[in-house]
């Protein structure tokens, strides 16, 4: 692992000036922006992993709190409410773990997360996690160097640890359902706003041509509630309508059996439902017709997120890691099985 000596070796400049850079002290204002900058990429290069959440730890203060950062986003709701069973297992697992940890929640706007740089690096926490992120969050998340361990929620990336799933997989196990079930004409009711989900979007629509489905498109000027996907399904007349869908999460999908009922329409008979099992199961299970999804383990996803990043705090000298939590297809009443 890098050192602050080769960093400053490097950069042509003393340890301490290295040291109070990258641990960004009140002095590092002193120091020419050039400098600065020089430093910050020669620790990008190396892969530098600073020591100061181990430090913090062994510092520890009177009651020995260990602070977990949670950045998330919250201009989209549905995605804030999808967000509650993945808190739901980050406190689960807290509990178990015995220690005294204190989840800190830092909202942002999506794609607006460099504008909280100043309050990110002056952190106490001990470690991050990042959820929500969009695809302008990402980039900023590849140029920056934070002086504590950053854990990334679903978004897969080559700096950073991230616990996730397969989106190729979700997007293939939709379409292969579907197409068990005789349909021809599938649309797709997915948001690309802030997570990466466009993943599954094209996944879907390339395995549903490989299977001689014709995926229908759809306006992606258009974000996709409750109240558009309603109104999506009926502003189609009766030849045009597609014979599927494909939604984001299963309150779009309610929203969809709404607007279907209110067309006349049946679910499953006339038109079949493969949702992205993100909601409430036990909602799922009971909503009558049954929703069937490609279900994501969220409170598991929780836990695995909240493990992790203890497991970096404690181990700075960790390696980047993918973990990816299972996704299964769940056939209820909507759609039948594969």
């Amino acid at each position: 692992m890098a050192t602050l000596k080769e960093i400053a070796s490097l950069a042509g400049v003393s340890t301490t000036c290295v040291s109070i850079v990258l641990n960004r002290k009140p002095e590092m204002q002193k120091i020419p922006e050039a400098t600065r900058q020089r430093i910050q990429k020669i620790a990008l290069d190396l892969n530098y992993k600073p020591n100061v959440s181990a430090r913090a730890l062994q510092r520890g203060n009177s009651e020995n709190t260990i602070f977990i950062g949670v950045l998330q986003a919250y201009d989209n709701f549905m995605l804030s409410v999808l967000m509650t069973r993945v808190w739901y297992g980050m406190t689960r697992a807290v509990l178990k773990s015995g220690k005294n940890i204190q989840i800190i929640n830092y909202p942002f706007h999506a794609g607006k997360l460099y504008k909280q740089r100043d309050m990110l690096m002056a952190t106490q926490c001990h470690g991050i996690i990042a959820s929500n992120a969009s695809e302008n969050d990402l980039e900023y998340l590849e140029k920056e160097l934070f002086n504590v361990p950053v854990l990334m929620y679903l978004q897969n990336n080559k700096r950073y640890s991230s616990i996730g799933i397969d989106d190729i997989k979700v997007g293939k196990l939709a379409a292969r359902a579907l197409h068990s079930n005789g349909c021809k004409r599938p649309m797709c009711l997915i948001n690309d706003d802030v997570f990466t989900v466009d993943i599954r979007e094209r996944s879907f629509i390339e395995e549903a041509e490989i299977l001689g489905m014709t995926p229908l498109e759809r306006d992606k000027a258009v974000t996709i509630d409750l109240k558009e996907a309603y109104q999506i399904i009926t502003s189609f007349d009766q030849d045009s309508m597609p014979d599927s869908f494909f939604c984001a999460n299963d309150y779009i999908a309610y929203s969809v059996i709404s607007a279907i009922r209110d067309r006349g329409l049946r679910v499953p008979e006339d038109i079949k439902i493969v949702s992205v099992g993100n909601g409430i199961v036990d909602l799922e299970k009971t909503f009558t017709p049954k929703l069937s999804t490609v279900s994501m383990p969220l409170e598991e996803m929780g836990e695995a997120c909240l493990n992790a990043i203890l497991e970096m705090i404690e181990n700075p000298e960790y390696q980047p890691f993918r973990r990816e939590m299972p996704v299964v297809y769940e056939p209820r009443e909507t759609c039948g099985p594969i």
